[in-house]
């Protein structure tokens, strides 16, 4: 019986946004097919449920011990135990599934060390954070030494390329999966107070997210006057006190946070388009949830997030994530609010065209036509 080993290398919490795919896919072959399925995670991840129905599945689940997966990653290094448990298997396929293009770089030299087939799949790329070049060459080695490197947009792809100074010509976009309807949007939500809704859908995490450009166009004479509201959606990430804390120096009444939600889709019934001011990313899992529920999006143009919504069609794309072209892009939306229904419509459209219903099943089968 063939073997598939999912190696998850994200360090930075217990379960994210980067997890959904490998995870989805090692489910999807383990109930559907005889392959037999294993995946290797950092200990902390063990207890989500996620994993627990990974292992109910029957995949077998190799917890990494939390120090020691640290210490090792700390080192570049693979943990010794993990590493053993991982070549005692022999899998046929290892998919070692990084948070961003070279996190999972120890675990690549290991599997190419040991002659074991596998395949990256990266979820994020910056040109805010390139690699030391001392480590370009391993990078390069281990990216050229993969069956296939997988990437969740073009942009990340060719950025990769440009860090390892290489070609990947066994590399390919996939997608990540969602959690709206795929069959419906939903219908447009009513304004009975004049007030235009926006959700900020994102981890909070300055960082990355950029709320706090967002904010500082929100404070400014112009924006208090008008009849927009933007809801800050999300519970995890370093900065939500410190986001709290700006959002009353500022005094920006109009700005409310929502924790946590059971069911996205619940945003998407009250707000009328998303706005995500990013300075970092893959590509936006919040896009293709906030266009599927039939919502134009205001995004910036990094990562891949241009690559699905199109300016003054489906959305707004802000050149950079600085307060001028925040400011600009949303008055261009503030300026065509009559028409943002019809813009959700067609962001409804464009993605059924650019997004498989099952991106996970579909990552399975991808998968396996490697074995």
């Amino acid at each position: 019986m063939p073997t598939v080993c999912f190696i998850a290398t994200n360090q930075g919490a217990a379960w994210g946004a980067s997890e959904y795919l490998w995870a989805g896919a090692a489910h999807a072959i383990a109930s559907r097919t005889d392959v037999a399925v294993a995946a290797s995670v950092k200990g902390w991840s063990a207890e989500v449920p996620a994993v627990q129905r990974l292992g109910a599945s029957g995949a077998a689940i190799l917890r990494r011990p939390v120090e020691e997966d640290e210490d090792a990653f700390d080192r570049c290094e693979v943990p010794s135990d993990a590493a053993r448990r991982v070549a005692r298997l022999r899998p046929d396929l290892v998919v070692i599934s990084h948070g961003d293009n070279r996190e999972g770089l120890p675990w690549m030299e290991f599997c190419a060390g040991q002659n074991i087939p596998y395949v990256t799949v990266a979820h994020r790329a910056s040109e805010w954070d390139w690699p030391d070049f001392r480590l370009v060459p391993r990078l390069r080695a281990a990216y050229l030494s993969a069956c296939a490197s997988h990437f969740v947009s073009h942009h990340n792809w060719r950025l990769t390329e440009r860090m390892i100074c290489a070609r990947l010509p066994r590399a390919a976009v996939v997608r990540n999966p969602f959690n709206v309807s795929y069959a419906h949007s939903l219908p447009w939500p009513l304004a009975n107070d004049g007030v235009l809704r926006m959700a900020c859908v994102a981890r909070l995490d300055l960082e990355s997210k950029a709320h706090d450009v967002l904010f500082g166009v929100l404070a400014t004479p112009k924006w208090r006057r008008r009849a927009l509201a933007v809801e800050i959606v999300g519970m995890e990430g370093p900065h939500a006190g410190l986001l709290r804390e700006l959002s009353r120096f500022l005094r920006l009444d109009r700005v409310t946070f929502r924790d946590s939600v059971e069911q996205i889709s619940s945003v998407w019934e009250q707000c009328h388009a998303l706005i995500l001011p990013s300075r970092k990313e893959g590509l936006p899992v919040a896009i293709v949830e906030a266009m599927l529920a039939g919502r134009p999006c205001l995004v910036t143009d990094i990562g891949g997030s241009a690559e699905l919504v199109e300016h003054a069609r489906s959305g707004w794309v802000a050149e950079s994530p600085t307060e001028p072209a925040i400011d600009r892009a949303l008055d261009l939306a503030w300026e065509s609010r009559t028409e943002w229904a019809a813009m959700g419509a067609c962001a409804a459209r464009a993605i059924r065209s650019l997004v498989p219903a099952d991106p996970a099943g579909t990552y399975a089968d991808l998968l396996l036509g490697l074995l």
